[in-house]
């Protein structure tokens, strides 16, 4: 087996080139987002499967805020898909429509979740009309447990269900709101750059055209050689014949 060739014993290593931290956060914010965004979607669903639950049990209307939560949900996927995150072609205005639709799922989420737990539509004292739905079905087919047990536990159910999906949300429009702020200056500096070389380039067009207007040096007359021409040998023995 042939010796192993000098400098590839992996001894070279902080010479080799490597991806600027910069790129590597922005991988980061891409794998984070679509890891929120399949987690609050999860979430989303669920929540749906239960207001539709409440809804059969005791035929409660489903929340109009919940039906718009899930068409932005489609919507967010949609743009997120020609967003192109990560490729080349990707856009930076469809990542902010991105980002302001997702703040308004967050804000929806966060503002009727509220208003529900605190009882804001009933004079303060909260109802958990979707909590007792179930809890009461579930007291009718399993009639050996406690009815105040299991209103308790459906009612710490959607809350934990109303505040893990605002958390995800919350995180996810950050995330993606950090990642448009250090795109944008990404893009701000690659102007720069790019401004700075036309203006080196246009300076140094500028410089010829000066030296354009001053009279190029006029070279002296040369003066001709003159031509000393020798007598051949045949002409000086004549003459001194």
């Amino acid at each position: 087996m042939p010796p192993r060739p000098a400098g590839t014993d992996g001894r070279d290593h902080s010479y080799r080139e490597v991806i600027a931290e910069r790129y590597k956060r922005m991988a980061n914010f891409k794998d984070s987002i679509e890891k929120l965004m399949f987690l609050h979607i999860a979430f989303l669903c669920v929540k749906i499967a239960w207001y539709l639950a409440a809804q059969t049990l005791e035929g409660i209307p489903l929340p109009p805020h919940a039906l718009g939560m899930a068409a932005g949900e489609v919507l967010l996927l949609v743009v997120y898909s020609m967003a192109k995150l990560g490729n080349v072609k990707e856009n930076l205005t469809l990542l902010k429509v991105f980002n302001m639709v997702q703040s308004l799922i967050t804000a929806s989420e966060v503002l009727t979740g509220w208003a529900y737990h605190n009882g804001t539509r009933t004079g303060g004292v909260p109802t958990y009309e979707n909590s007792e739905a179930v809890a009461k079905f579930i007291v009718a087919k399993y009639p050996g447990y406690s009815p105040t047990t299991v209103l308790n536990t459906t009612k710490a159910f959607e809350m934990f269900l109303d505040l893990t999906l605002a958390a995800f949300l919350v995180m996810g429009t950050f995330i993606s709101h950090k990642m448009i702020v250090e795109k944008m200056q990404m893009k701000k500096e690659r102007e720069n750059v790019s401004t700075d070389r036309k203006g080196a380039q246009k300076g140094g067009s500028d410089d010829d055209s000066d030296d354009e207007g001053v009279p190029a040096a006029v070279p002296l007359k040369e003066e001709k050689p003159k031509v000393v021409k020798a007598a051949s040998r045949s002409d000086t023995l004549r003459r001194r014949a």
